[in-house]
């Protein structure tokens, strides 16, 4: 369910409001849609470049979608179902050849998502758990420390929120409790918000952590993240061949050309001839499929 939650903590009020009508509205479907069509069929044309950072993206965009177009898709003219049935199959390809290539090449590094996040790592060994009650997960010391008094600001605090999404949806299980888990949570993306606004306040020139503030927040339900305005100044951001970058297009730009598995590519490669950057591409991918989901289910 998604819902709104300010740093004040206040109830309706015109803050309230002035976001509420600045959300994504059923007409924004099709142009989100196609946004994220351009972003995913450049990535799928380019999988040779894909590293951990962009794969992750990828993944969270099927977070998003999977079950929407399961137990919504219906309601959609059956091109659109097709679109989105189209979209949630590639990246899954995606994934996967990711996933393949790299336990084919040891040498592929990438930035390592789960070496640098390196609890992270540890919480994949507790066993998903499929009952009704949460268990807990069985962690270090340090990696609670991390999560309880880590950083509260920028990608530290956005680390430490992964951490406890993963323990929710990816484990389902809980660190502190499911109540003390689901405050902590709240609080971190209260002040993640007061980041975006100075962000936005500053022409965007964090798009990275900005997008990657809204996707973690926008899983747990926070639509004040996806704001239609930040959205729109966001795509600023899209190249002409659909991924995205750290500074907005200002000057004609060569995209590399699709490239063949036979041909000697490095899998680490993040950033494509200053063209496209791979952890842009991928939060910008899963922040416009957040925003698909909280059209679709608020109004179908």
């Amino acid at each position: 369910m998604w819902r709104i939650i300010t740093s004040q903590q206040v109830t309706y009020n015109y803050k309230q409001m002035e976001i509420i009508d600045d959300l994504p509205v059923k007409n924004d479907l099709d142009k989100y849609l196609s946004i994220l069509e351009r972003i995913v069929y450049f990535v799928d044309g380019h999988r040779y470049y894909v590293d951990i950072d962009l794969c992750f993206g990828i993944y969270l965009i099927n977070v998003n979608l999977r079950n929407i177009v399961q137990t919504r898709g219906h309601f959609l003219s059956f091109q659109k179902q097709v679109r989105m049935m189209h979209l949630v199959k590639t990246n899954d390809d995606i994934v996967l050849h990711f996933t393949k290539s790299r336990n084919n090449n040891s040498s592929v590094t990438g930035s390592n998502v789960l070496a640098n996040y390196h609890c992270l790592n540890l919480l994949s060994q507790n066993p998903i758990t499929y009952h009704s009650e949460y268990f807990h997960c069985q962690v270090p010391y340090n990696c609670l420390k991390m999560m309880l008094k880590g950083y509260d600001y920028g990608y530290g605090i956005a680390h430490r929120l992964l951490f406890l999404l993963g323990a929710r949806y990816w484990r389902t299980c809980v660190i502190m409790s499911v109540q003390d888990d689901k405050q902590i949570m709240d609080n971190m993306c209260a002040k993640m918000y007061n980041e975006l606004e100075y962000i936005a306040n500053h022409e965007f020139r964090m798009p990275d952590l900005f997008m990657e503030h809204a996707t973690l927040c926008s899983i747990e339900g926070h639509a004040q993240f996806l704001r239609r305005s930040w959205i729109d100044e966001i795509l600023d951001f899209q190249t002409e061949y659909g991924c995205f970058n750290l500074t907005r297009p200002y000057e004609e730009i060569t995209v590399p050309q699709t490239t063949t598995e036979s041909q000697n590519i490095k899998r680490n490669v993040t950033d494509w001839n200053n063209t496209c950057n791979a952890h842009v591409t991928g939060v910008a991918g899963a922040m416009i499929a957040a925003a698909i989901r909280l059209i679709m289910e608020n109004y179908f």
